[in-house]
């Protein structure tokens, strides 16, 4: 438990009694003191003034960088971590839970925070990059559901037990806070999407979850249909609606080039693609990169199906250069320091693309001379990324996880897998 942890740790121990010691004693009560607190630092909290001065926001800082150090930047959130230690100074002070002993006040914080962390989310958004055929209304990707509108309006009322939230199905999706109680309006298709992390963390941790779905979508889509995005399009963030129309004027002399626009781009689940995403052994694939084992290549494979949805949606062709080698990076980079990282992705790389091996000095020397574009670009700023250098490296990213999806057991270890691919690289079928 993530309160065991934290309680079980002598430096979050020593750092949360430091901080609740400075917090009981920088309650001000003298109206006499006021001018002077006011002139400095103060925290309100509920009525109760506090001298909030320099070594109290030290020792709040130190406690809440070592909090995050222990539950990790997914489920520790400062701002979280924070607003838990003063709501347990303030009940500490008034209320059912009053006292001044911090070493019960420490293991009141250290439980809260434990519990928090424990905590699922259910993060509901609209979806602007799938469409779902007439006959889906839900498809389930690991923790992440994609559903139509009124497939969400019954789940989310068959859980309030009695206590139905108002729908409105919609093309924009908003919450209106002035109804009775409130009314929620979706969008033809949502993400609903399962999250373990820290509350202010849930819609950043959550957007994640939905990039890694769409890159297994993708990956699903053998015969893609309509505005299906192609190598070298952008797809568009999850939750944001697509510009149609891009507002702009180009002047050149007496030339003038107006402004544009193009169709949304997106994904179309049909019955071909939903009969893939729901074959047990893709089933079992998800589980692995979603619930990967801290070694295992399902873990690299993880990051990296995220970093190249990144890729996909951003317009830049630098910024998708540098996403798309982030995913290559985070799949084949390993803990060995003395081997040469360009050389040996290079041939990794070359190893699993490769349809024979007398191809891969080919390919291992063009991602050698993509390397070295990507290393100017990180150094020194230099922008000099063609679409065609981007369009090659996406291309080379999407077929290598295409290749590792089909034919590694993502419970592998990193260096099983890492080991395999090194004596394959020398020569032998892979």
């Amino acid at each position: 438990m993530a309160d065991n942890k934290l309680y079980q740790d002598a430096d979050c121990k020593r750092l949360a009694q430091d901080f609740f010691k400075a917090a009981l004693s920088a309650v001000v009560t003298d109206p006499s003191r006021f001018r002077e607190v006011f002139s400095g630092g103060v925290k309100m909290m509920e009525g109760v003034l506090f001298d909030y001065n320099a070594d109290l926001k030290r020792k709040e800082g130190e406690l809440v960088k070592r909090c995050v150090k222990l539950l990790g930047a997914k489920l520790g959130n400062e701002k979280d971590i924070s607003d838990a230690a003063w709501k347990i100074v303030r009940e500490s002070i008034e209320g059912p839970n009053t006292s001044d002993d911090t070493g019960e006040i420490v293991k009141r914080f250290t439980a809260s925070l434990g519990e928090a962390a424990s905590r699922k989310y259910q993060y509901l958004i609209p979806n602007h990059v799938i469409r779902l055929a007439p006959e889906i209304d839900n498809v389930a990707i690991g923790p992440v559901q994609i559903a139509a509108s009124n497939w969400v309006e019954e789940y989310i009322n068959a859980q309030r037990e009695g206590r139905e939230i108002p729908i409105v199905h919609g093309n924009d999706f908003s919450v209106s806070v002035t109804g009775n109680p409130f009314e929620l309006t979706l969008t033809p298709v949502c993400w609903l999407i399962e999250v373990e992390a820290a509350q202010s963390n849930v819609p950043e941790e959550a957007l994640w979850l939905a990039h890694i779905a769409t890159s297994l979508i993708r990956s699903s889509i053998e015969h893609p249909t309509g505005l299906h995005p192609r190598l070298g399009d952008a797809e568009g963030f999850p939750n944001i609606p697509h510009v149609v129309e891009n507002k702009h004027l180009i002047l050149q002399g007496m030339g003038l080039w107006g402004a544009g626009g193009n169709a949304p781009k997106f994904y179309e689940i049909n019955n071909e693609v939903l009969n893939r995403l729901e074959d047990q052994e893709f089933i079992r694939k998800t589980e692995k990169i979603f619930n990967p084992g801290q070694r295992s290549i399902g873990l690299r494979v993880a990051q990296g199906l995220g970093w190249l949805a990144r890729g996909r949606q951003s317009e830049d062709r630098a910024e998708r250069f540098l996403y798309f080698f982030t995913a290559i990076e985070a799949l084949l980079s390993s803990g060995d320091k003395t081997a040469p990282v360009v050389q040996t992705i290079a041939r990794h790389v070359a190893t699993i693309i490769a349809a024979t091996v007398s191809d891969r000095h080919g390919i291992a020397r063009t991602i050698k001379q993509l390397y070295a574009t990507r290393s100017a670009l990180v150094h020194t700023g230099a922008r000099n990324v063609s679409n065609t250098d981007t369009t090659t490296i996406q291309f080379v990213a999407e077929l290598l996880f295409q290749e590792v999806l089909e034919k590694v057991s993502l419970e592998q270890s990193r260096e099983d897998f890492q080991g395999g691919l090194d004596k394959a690289s020398y020569g032998e079928n892979w």
